[in-house]
């Protein structure tokens, strides 16, 4: 089971949330992270991407929480937030997928959200059957205990999703 919802936030928020992210004037922090999923981990030059942790068990990790997060915390509602964070991912020269995975071991109970920050070639596949598209200000909500992996972009310069996993709100699977 899953939702796909488009037009999640006001075109303004999403402009504003986008700016804070890319824009070389905010300097938005983004680490690098050697696998685009833990278990991955490959040889491929191409496994890896860029992150930056928001939230995590309970805790704000970022001074941009508040202008990022929270207009997508607004429309979720969620009970507990586990975690807030967004993945950077530049273009790959063929479209590569992750392997299928959970976002949070242990963790089977709430909800797994992705919003899409831009538009592109790239998608989400949630267990092995359905592609869900990346395309800007769309969220996709299913089951944490899911799986689902990501496939990259060929089309434009990075693929950005803002991943969220929580617990209660208007979202029950």
């Amino acid at each position: 089971m899953h939702l796909v919802i488009d037009n999640v936030l006001p075109a303004g928020t999403l402009d504003s949330m986008f700016e804070i992210m890319f824009s070389p004037e905010k300097r938005f922090p983004w680490y690098y992270y050697n696998s685009m999923v833990t278990s991955d981990c490959t040889d491929d030059p191409f496994d890896y991407q860029f992150t930056h942790v928001f939230s995590y068990g309970g805790d704000i990790n970022s001074a941009f929480f508040e202008p990022v997060i929270l207009p997508l915390l607004c429309y979720i509602t969620p009970g507990l937030l586990l975690r807030a964070k967004a993945n950077l991912q530049m273009r790959t020269p063929y479209q590569r997928k992750t392997n299928n995975h959970i976002d949070i071991d242990g963790f089977s109970t709430g909800c797994t959200a992705i919003f899409y920050m831009n538009t592109n070639n790239g998608k989400t596949i949630i267990d092995d059957k359905i592609e869900v598209e990346s395309i800007a200000n769309r969220l996709v909500v299913f089951p944490s205990r899911t799986l689902h992996c990501g496939a990259s972009t060929t089309d434009t310069k990075f693929r950005s999703v803002i991943n969220l996993n929580f617990t209660g709100g208007k979202f029950e699977f």
